[in-house]
């Protein structure tokens, strides 16, 4: 995509002139087909029950550590971590490892440690990730 934004800067820049025109991206986030109309066309698919989630992840981490806190909270399929308590309890790569394999069994996606491991590697990489 950056390559294709590029392209198209050069050519106005090449066609209109630089700082000649004005020029406003926007997206529609990915919005994927609503659930119901992709089971009305045979599609498989299935709705996301954030409730079942939070119970489901908050039942893991207390088994696995002990406490539900190390997740700060959860909005729009997204989970947001206690970074002061990840810390406190020097737990980094465990609880990045931990989610993963969690995340993995609740979406029935295969993944290994390995795979795990090198995510968590690239992620760091990019500083996509901090203190993770």
């Amino acid at each position: 995509l950056d390559k294709e934004i590029e392209r198209l800067l050069n050519y106005f820049d090449k066609n209109i002139g630089k700082n000649e025109y004005t020029l406003f991206l926007t997206a529609d986030h990915g919005v994927t087909d609503a659930p119901g109309f992709l089971k009305d066309n045979k599609i498989p698919v299935n709705y996301f029950n954030s409730k079942k989630f939070k119970y489901y992840i908050e039942k893991s981490l207390i088994t696995m550590f002990g406490s539900k806190y190390i997740i700060s909270g959860n909005s729009n399929q997204q989970i947001y971590l206690n970074h002061e308590l990840i810390d406190k309890l020097n737990l980094n790569l465990k609880v990045f490892r931990f989610l993963c394999q969690v995340l993995c069994k609740y979406l029935e996606l295969p993944l290994n440690v390995r795979q795990i491991d090198a995510l968590h590697n690239q992620l760091r990489k990019n500083q996509l990730i901090r203190n993770l």
